[in-house]
């Protein structure tokens, strides 16, 4: 079966907009921007305040209208048919979601764009394009996008569910310092080039259960282009999310919780290592007290039998020691000596994440 022949994105009422939009060189996104502020108005949507799109005079409207009249006249008849529904913004070729129909030839730029409403990208982009500092306000989804370029959303904001879903051949998207306010973005089906970055993005404060699957894809992708620091945040998400969603106080939900409590999910060195730490110091400050009380061992002598504990080596049996011991004491130190085995796995368990080369 052929390939469907691509349509030019300038040929759609959006793609217009955005052609007309960078004729201004030196402030590409000022007219897209005003553009979005008069269909706010147009549908009486509420703009934010921390928004600041600026309004458009009139004979930029009238040019604005002149340059792209289906954009509008479809907007319009949005508003007879559906007075309360927000319009979408769709940029590209409808195919249901399939791989993109249309193609943008030429270098856009939506640097600083505002994005009111709900937004789909399907398109082939086959120049660079770049979204820095852009804010989407409302779920964006970039569904069979092909970037045959670098993307960047470098220090984008993204105030609620995004999708980079089936994305066509491995894109290089620069994500630094993006913040994703509600969700992680879901990129099932997509692969990334190894030049993909996710370096200072935010994600949300909170971990929910339904985040699950899009850090468990996240932490794939990361692993798959080498970007180690990455899938170790991924890691520590992914297993988040999984603690929150057991069964309170079910067999899981404790086990998870006291891995996370010990180890943060196996990606902590100092948790486990003060968590020894603090058995260590306290046993041996009981067995220096007892030694001083009653003259049968040693400051020297009770802390190398300590070292004992927590070393993998050969150990003392506390029972066969020359002196008559006191149970607390005995227990102090061999409680020591059994969570030392999973504190020195722990600790590997994260010096292995930290320092995976592949």
């Amino acid at each position: 079966m052929s390939e469907p022949e691509l349509t030019d994105a300038n040929d759609t009422p959006w793609g217009k907009l955005i052609y007309w939009s960078n004729e201004e060189v030196e402030t590409p996104t000022r007219r897209w921007n005003g553009v979005q502020r008069w269909v706010a108005e147009l549908f009486n949507v509420p703009v934010p305040e921390t928004a600041n799109l600026p309004t458009l005079n009139r004979e930029e409207l009238e040019e604005a209208k002149e340059a792209n009249p289906e954009l509008f006249a479809e907007l319009e008849q949005h508003k007879k048919e559906n007075p309360h529904a927000r319009p979408p913004i769709f940029i590209g070729a409808f195919n249901d979601g399939g791989p993109a129909h249309a193609y943008l030839d030429y270098t856009a730029t939506f640097e600083g764009a505002q994005f009111l409403f709900y937004t789909m990208i399907n398109v082939c982009v086959e120049t660079d394009i770049s979204f820095k500092n852009a804010i989407f306000h409302d779920e964006v989804y970039f569904q069979g996008t092909c970037f045959k370029r670098p993307a960047s959303f470098e220090n984008a904001l993204f105030k609620k569910k995004v999708n980079f879903i089936s994305l066509q051949g491995k894109p290089a998207l620069y994500f630094q310092n993006a913040i994703f306010e509600v969700c992680p973005p879901h990129l099932h089906g997509s692969e990334l080039h190894p030049e993909s970055s996710f370096q200072g993005a935010q994600f949300p404060k909170k971990d929910l259960p339904d985040h699950v699957g899009a850090y468990e894809n996240l932490r794939q992708i990361a692993e798959s282009i080498g970007k180690l620091e990455d899938r170790k945040i991924f890691i520590q998400r992914e297993m988040e999310c999984r603690y929150q969603g057991a069964e309170r106080w079910s067999v899981d939900w404790m086990w998870r919780g006291l891995y996370r409590a010990v180890s943060y999910h196996g990606t902590s060195v100092g948790r486990p290592f003060c968590t020894m730490a603090f058995a260590f110091v306290f046993s041996l400050a009981s067995w220096i007290g007892w030694g001083v009380q009653t003259g049968q061992i040693g400051v020297f002598d009770a802390l190398m039998l300590h070292f004992q504990q927590i070393m993998p080596l050969p150990r003392y049996d506390l029972l066969d020691l020359p002196i008559t011991l006191p149970d607390c004491l005995i227990f102090s130190a061999s409680f020591l000596r059994v969570i030392s085995f999973p504190a020195w796995f722990l600790i590997g368990l994260a010096l292995r994440h930290r320092f995976r080369m592949g």
